[in-house]
């Protein structure tokens, strides 16, 4: 018997494709049976949401009673309390920077402006303060030859006569 062949399993060849079932279609559901399950699914969150309630109440009460809830409102009314404070600071700092502004198309875009940093990055922008040494207003009549070392001007008498000349007029 050890003559006898055995019998070999024919293997599918790499060419051959093995047919493909068909996917099984869908259960259908009657209206009556979907019904009923969307009135239990219904029932079921119902359900849920009131032992949710229950249990918030539970631990309200409690807290209540441990005396947490007064914490919680103390600390809450003091958080209002500085939110208030930092607002009106906030509305003070913005309606000083809005004054800087002469322009009137400046401050219609200051005051479109939300962010107080914005704001007074803007304010700062816009409002050039002049030079330590230079007339306020930027006097355009002011001549570069003014505001020279004279031949045979020693440094003391410059610093006196601008001094004297420019910043003693800017403070008047």
């Amino acid at each position: 018997m050890s003559d006898d062949p055995k019998p070999t399993e024919v293997e599918p060849k790499p060419t051959e494709v093995a047919p493909v079932e068909p996917p099984p279609k869908p259960r259908t559901y009657s209206e009556e049976e979907f019904k009923t399950v969307v009135a239990q699914r219904d029932e079921a969150k119902k359900f849920k949401r009131e032992a949710e309630e229950a249990a918030a109440k539970e631990a309200e009460a409690k807290a209540i009673e441990d005396g947490k809830a007064r914490d919680v409102l103390a600390e809450n009314e003091a958080l209002r309390k500085f939110k208030a404070g930092v607002e009106a600071k906030e509305a003070t700092e913005r309606e000083e920077l809005l004054a800087k502004l002469t322009d009137d198309d400046q401050k219609k875009i200051g005051a479109a402006i939300g962010d107080s940093n914005a704001l007074r990055a803007y304010v700062e922008s816009t409002t050039i303060a002049p030079a330590p040494n230079q007339p306020k207003g930027g006097n355009a009549d002011v001549k570069k030859e003014i505001l020279a070392i004279r031949p045979g001007e020693s440094l003391i008498d410059y610093n006196t006569r601008i001094s004297r000349d420019f910043i003693g007029k800017s403070k008047h």
